[in-house]
């Protein structure tokens, strides 16, 4: 698997992202000082592959340097299946996150590789460990 450290944002859709503990003792008491990581695997359209790579490594230089709360996350492919990539996002708060999602880069991104994407698996977590 190849990785480049980058930043790239997707919006969540699909169920729920709750971030209820199972146990007390694994996540720390105050919900806006956790780690909130976002994990999403895409599988993109295969006439749109490059189209893809390109947007998400253009969005990637732009918010390298623009998006406070966001912490350097990789964009990973795979030489055997070129159709699928893997984002890897950390944020100081899951509040960093939203405001992301509510930016107008992010809006017009978003629009941009919607029509290329085939599937979309967003997963959450919170960091309990460093």
């Amino acid at each position: 698997m190849q990785c480049v450290s980058s930043y790239l944002h997707f919006a969540i859709s699909g169920p729920s992202t709750s971030l209820k503990p199972e146990s007390a003792d694994l996540y720390p008491k105050k919900k806006e000082a956790l780690i909130y990581v976002v994990v999403v695997r895409f599988q993109i359209k295969h006439h749109a592959i490059d189209k893809f790579r390109t947007a998400i490594l253009e969005n990637a230089a732009t918010s390298r340097h623009n998006e406070p709360g966001c912490h350097p996350f990789e964009v990973c492919a795979t030489p055997d299946r070129r159709d699928e990539i893997y984002l890897d996002d950390v944020y100081s708060t899951r509040t960093a996150f939203e405001a992301q999602l509510a930016s107008p880069r992010f809006t017009a991104v978003d629009a941009l590789v919607a029509p290329m994407i085939v599937a979309r698996d967003v997963r959450t977590y919170i960091r309990v460990h460093p």
